[in-house]
């Protein structure tokens, strides 16, 4: 592994994406590209290719995979890879041979996928134009699917709108409303829970259709409509926790709210990458015996980092407010911490809504700690000052 690949590795911020790359294609082209707005011109680029930024916009066609992580990503060229995607919206009209891999607050699709595609999202468009020749998961609060599937359709949704043809099964373990348009048409068994039988039109070509009734709750309302004690003893834990981080490590935390002003959107893409990501890299590491450590040491970290996202984010929007607010003189840091963590963890426990505020602060937080090690490498040494001379 010689120097210039190394260095890449940490430009990068995904060692053990990069890893994995290196494993399985070590002569494989790298491209990186990044900025406030990135723009990929037409033409052909070989990849794999990296862009982060705020907006990004690919219209060249892209021999190998993309990964993208920005506020905006659009990808108008062909991709002969596969698509990993994360920011505000994500926007993919090329054609596609492998995989997508989206997370936005929108997702939308108008180009062919020769692979499946799996989103997580608060709307996602899959449009007439759109073909997925294997399976779609769709994550999200509304899912309209307007495109055909060759394979299965699986996920929940608040609101989800099929009217196009599906040629697997449709399974939804939890959607409120459930619409079948006239243009669709069922070629597998649906199959869905929710309190509301599906609205079907009376053109579609529905097969067998099932629908499991949720389980029943006990009705509680106001503060019983939460495990508080659960939830107190979380909270109570969480801050013990920081404080004791605090002690420890007083740099930590300053330092990752810095990075996380410096990279802003680039830092949840980054970590939405390497949440899928490492667990594959460090996979691959242990097929060799040498890189057997190395992966135990990034699936710890791993762990530690999921199990901390809600502390590390908590921390990173108090100081932020302290600081935008000048809040120093008028509280502690602790009051604005304990307020928003409290926030999260009550937010946390709404169905889908919660869903995607983990993933979010998830992300947020294996991105933010990436992202700072990477600072860290960037930054050059100081240099030692001469000694005083005698004269002096």
């Amino acid at each position: 592994m010689d120097k210039k690949q190394g260095r890449f590795y940490w430009h990068a911020g995904l060692l053990a994406l990069c890893l994995g790359l290196f494993l399985v294609s070590p002569a494989a082209a790298l491209e990186t590209r990044s900025g406030n707005m990135v723009y990929v011109p037409d033409g052909s680029v070989k990849g794999p290719l990296f862009v982060s930024g705020e907006n990004l916009t690919i219209d060249a066609d892209v021999d190998g995979d993309v990964f993208a992580a920005g506020q905006s990503v659009v990808v108008n060229g062909n991709v002969n890879g596969d698509v990993i995607a994360a920011g505000n919206s994500v926007n993919v009209n090329g054609a596609v041979t492998g995989d997508i891999r989206a997370a936005a607050n929108t997702i939308e699709l108008n180009g062919a996928v020769g692979g499946s595609i799996t989103g997580a999202g608060n709307n996602i468009f899959l449009r007439r134009e759109s073909q997925i020749s294997r399976d779609a998961l769709l994550l999200g609060n509304t899912v309209n699917i307007s495109g055909a599937v060759a394979g299965q359709v699986m996920g929940f949704a608040n609101q989800m709108d099929i009217n196009h043809s599906i040629a697997g099964d449709v399974m939804l373990w939890d959607v409120k409303r459930l619409s079948i348009g006239p243009s669709a048409v069922m070629g597998g068994k649906v199959a869905y829970r929710s309190a509301q039988q599906a609205q079907i039109d009376p053109a579609a070509q529905v097969g067998s259709v099932t629908r499991l009734t949720p389980p029943p709750r006990p009705e509680r309302t106001g503060v019983e409509a939460f495990s508080w004690w659960g939830s107190l003893l979380w909270f109570a834990a969480g801050l013990l926790l920081w404080g004791g981080l605090c002690l420890l490590f007083p740099r930590l935390f300053p330092h990752l709210e810095k990075t996380t002003g410096e990279w802003r959107w680039a830092t949840l893409g980054w970590g939405f990458l390497a949440l899928l990501l490492i667990p594959l890299g460090s996979i691959l590491l242990m097929i060799t015996v040498v890189g057997i450590p190395l992966a135990f040491i990034l699936l710890v970290a791993y762990i530690l980092t999921l199990a901390l996202a809600k502390i590390m984010v908590s921390d990173m929007a108090a100081r932020y407010a302290t600081r935008r607010w000048a809040w120093e003189s008028r509280f502690p840091l602790a009051v604005p911490f304990a307020a928003v963590f409290l926030v999260f963890i009550i937010l946390g426990k709404i169905p889908i809504l919660g869903f995607i505020l983990n993933l979010i602060l998830i992300c947020l937080a294996l991105g933010v700690l990436i992202l700072s090690i990477y600072n860290n490498r960037k930054t050059p040494p100081a240099l030692p000052l001469p000694p005083a001379s005698a004269s002096e």
